[in-house]
Formats: structure tokens, sequence, C-alpha cells
């Protein structure tokens, strides 16, 4: 009995034996450890997305070793195609990339978030005072001759230049104020509004004596805060009667002498244009006598500033109907001095 036992589990033992070494070989598990492997030891290099305004190709990265773990989605460049690919880990540190590997076509980016961006940074130009307010403006000589600078108080109490006047010649002013300590610039400053719309202009008085003060004007600007040389009132060379802007005029003497002159009155149209009213012309008429006769022609024109009447009185107010000849040159019309530059 014991002599068949022992030889049924010899063959047992030996037909086990048989059923391993009868495996036909070991690919299959051969192909799993490579799959292994190639997931912990060949990942390739991958060149991350650079984040200028194009996608970049030229600098490469190694990738971080598979177990070390990777969060979040990232996008990355393959360096042996340039292909873009999706890569994403899961969130176990399995040392698997796992996701897409559809390539997609390299792109420039677009320039919209860019130029909101730059936009939103761009500083704003703001000034230190309201231009509207023209209270605190102050005035002085400039460091260079035929300069005079406009001085206003900023929002904190400092006094700054915030613009120069170049047009205006101060020699006959410097000049005054070199000779008479008592006087100032602001005595050659008048300061009033020559166009009634409620902001104060500037006459500067170039050069004055006993018959009429000529000069520059500028207008204020309530928008900008500033003056402009002004094209229209310079025409007129003089200052004009301060007096008569209270009844909306602009009337202005041109004295030739003691018994000569010309006053000519003026209205602003709607396209902020001078047109004339009335002039008088004063003048001597000689008589054969050391005392001349006075004689005034009045001049009226219509809204286009063609004439509609005319009159001569002597300087009592007597109609002359004798009109006799003038002996001077007529008033002529206002003309932009040649000399004259209108700011920029």
């Amino acid at each position: 009995m014991k002599k068949l036992i022992f030889p049924a589990i010899l063959l047992a033992l030996l037909s086990g034996c048989g059923e391993v070494n009868g495996t036909t070989d070991n690919k299959d598990i051969n192909a799993v450890t490579e799959a292994v492997d190639g997931a912990t030891t060949n990942l390739q290099k991958y060149e991350t997305e650079s984040t200028t305004d194009e996608l970049s190709t030229s600098e490469i990265t190694t990738a971080k070793s598979a177990g070390n773990k990777v969060s979040g989605t990232t996008t990355a460049v393959h360096t042996t195609s340039n292909l873009i690919v999706s890569a994403t880990r899961a969130s176990g540190n399995d040392g698997v990339v796992h996701g897409t590997t559809r390539s997609v076509p390299t792109v420039h980016r677009t320039t919209t978030a860019a130029s909101t961006t730059s936009a939103a940074e761009s500083p704003t130009q703001t000034t230190s005072y309201d231009p509207k307010d023209y209270s605190n403006i102050s005035f002085s000589l400039g460091t260079k001759p035929n300069e005079i600078k406009v001085i206003r108080k900023s929002k904190n109490g400092e006094e700054t230049a915030v613009q120069q006047l170049k047009d205006v010649d101060t020699t006959e002013i410097e000049k005054e104020l070199k000779n008479d300590d008592e006087k100032k610039l602001d005595d050659f400053i008048i300061s009033a509004d020559f166009d009634d719309d409620s902001y104060p202009d500037i006459f500067i008085i170039e050069n004055q004596n006993e018959l009429n003060k000529s000069g520059k004007y500028y207008r204020y600007d309530p928008e900008s805060g500033e003056y402009t040389l002004w094209k229209e009132m310079n025409a007129l060379k003089n200052l004009v009667e301060l007096k008569e802007l209270e009844d909306g005029n602009i009337s202005v003497f041109d004295r030739k002498d003691e018994f000569e002159y010309e006053l000519k009155t003026y209205t602003w149209d709607n396209d902020s244009k001078l047109v004339l009213k009335s002039s008088i012309h004063q003048y001597p008429v000689e008589n054969g006598t050391d005392d001349p006769d006075i004689y005034l022609e009045y001049v009226y024109y219509d809204a286009g500033g063609d004439e509609i009447s005319r009159e001569l009185k002597d300087i009592s107010g007597n109609i002359i109907e004798d009109i006799p000849p003038v002996t001077t040159e007529p008033p002529t019309e206002p003309t932009e001095p040649a000399t004259v530059n209108e700011e920029e």
C-alpha cells in the first residue's frame, strides 16, 4: 500500500511542475513591467508655457520625476514635436500623467487682455487746480525777457507757475518797475470780462502815455484754466473803455493828439466776432485863426457792418449841413497787427 501512495504523490508533484514550466513565455509580465517603468522613469521632457504675449518653444525645462506630486492643470509644449499637449495629473500620487494627448496647433495670443491692462494702467492727466476757479491767479515777471508767469495756488497751498506768457513786450514794464519803487506788475495788467462770458480776461499794458494805452489781450479759457492770445481783440491795439463793458459794448479810443481821435464801438456776434456798430471821428478844421473848429463825424452801421447813416456836428452838437472835406485820414477798420502771433 505504501508503495502505491508514494508513486502517486510523486506523479502529482511532477504534474504541477509541468504546468508551470508549460507556460508559453513571460511576455505579459514583461509588458506590465515595461509600462510601469515607462510611467515612472521614462517621462519625457516638457517645456512650460511662456507667459509672454506669444508662446515660446525655445527654452526647455525638465519635468519633475513621477514621484513628485503635480496638482492642477498645466499646458505644455512637447520638445520633440513642438505640439501643445493638455496634461493633468490625478489627485493621487500614482506617478502617472492622465488626460488627453491631442495635438493643438501653435497660435499667437490675442492682445485683448494686454490692451485692457495697458489702458487701466495708463495714468490720467489731472490738474492740481480747478480751471474754472480764477480767484487765486497772480502774475510775476519771467526769468527771461518778454515773459510773464501765471501763478496759481495748488490745492495744498503751494504757489506754482502754470503758464508762461511769451508774446508780451515787457521792455517798458521792466523799465518803469526799475525806476519807480511804488509801481508793481499788477499796475500793468488789467483784468476784465471783455467778452461777457463771466470769466475775467486780461490786457497787459506794453506802452502808455497821456493819450493811449497799448498792449496785448489774453482771453481766459475756463476749460484749460489758461490764457490764450486773443486775435480778435488784439486788432484793437489799445485798452477799451472799461465802463462801456457794463452795457455790452467794446469801445476803444485811438487818440492822435489833443484834438483828434477815433472812437469805435463794437458788439460781439454769435460767432464771437466783433461787429462795428458806430464810429466817431473828431478832428480840427482850420478857420484862419489860432483856434480851429472842432468837428465830429458820426457813422452808424447795421448788423452786417454796412453803413446806414452819417452826420457831422460841431463841438457844441450842432449839425453841419455842408460837410467840409476831411483834412486828416479817415477812420480805418481794425486790422490784426502784423507782430501779433496767435498762441498755440
